[in-house]
């Protein structure tokens, strides 16, 4: 598995230094509410990534733990060279924190 699944207690304070939070999920699902500050990262637009250093810390969430998109951003980051890849299992983890 890619990326090391975090709670969202965990996944707040990583953002809180300066990871940046995606949601893996379709547009509509993004418009209708997602977690404040997160950006919105089909699968397909994940090679705009690459334009970060590769230290950057990455927190990235779908609609569960077995989020099909959530997974693959997570593996396409880390074998592009992204060392802080996190998998935070749903929005619902991180309202529950």
């Amino acid at each position: 598995m890619y990326g090391l699944r975090v709670s969202g207690a965990k996944a707040k304070k990583l953002v809180a230094s300066g990871a940046i939070l995606i949601d893996a999920r379709d547009a509509i699902s993004f418009r209708d509410g997602t977690i404040a500050g997160a950006i919105n990262l089909p699968l397909y637009r994940v090679a705009e990534m690459m334009r970060h250093d590769r230290r950057v810390s990455f927190v990235v969430f779908g609609d569960g733990p077995q989020d099909e998109n959530a997974l693959q951003i997570t593996k396409y980051l880390s074998v592009y060279g992204f060392s802080n890849v996190y998998l935070l299992d749903s929005k619902v983890d991180w309202d529950k924190s």
